[in-house]
């Protein structure tokens, strides 16, 4: 318990010790606890329409056939506890899209975008526009 409280506290210090950056990174364990212990408010008021990069584990791929627009979203970290993140990009990224289509649950991957919002009902983050990685 005091392990997991001090990592938090470390990500909170150290996020309102940095000064605004033009890209924050997150493991997406990281970008869960900063929410967790802090607000959606105050992560929003620091995070909103920035570029952020975000380390986890795939979950799945997801193609609707409506719109222009396709996305992948990385798994809540810790088997919960946490929040997913989203990433949408366009369809017509044919490179982009054949390769999140081969990935499998629990592949490593690696979402860059501009964080859009935080939706605390379906315990999830939006990065849109955003690259896959």
């Amino acid at each position: 318990m005091y392990r997991s409280t001090a990592a938090i506290a470390l990500v909170v210090v150290s996020f309102l010790a940095s000064p605004a950056t033009a890209q924050e990174s997150f493991t997406n364990q990281e970008l869960s606890d900063l929410i967790l212990a802090k607000d959606k408010p105050y992560v929003m008021s620091k995070l909103r329409n920035k570029t952020v990069t975000v380390t986890g584990e795939f979950d799945r791929f997801s193609d609707t056939s409506i719109g222009s627009k396709v996305a992948v979203y990385m798994d809540i970290p810790g088997g919960g506890g946490g929040y997913a993140v989203s990433c949408e990009f366009p369809r017509d990224d044919t490179a982009t899209y054949d390769r999140m289509a081969q990935l499998q649950s629990g592949d490593q991957v690696t979402f860059t975008g501009k964080f859009k919002d935080i939706n605390t009902s379906f315990i999830q983050v939006y990065l849109s526009p955003c690259t896959p990685q």
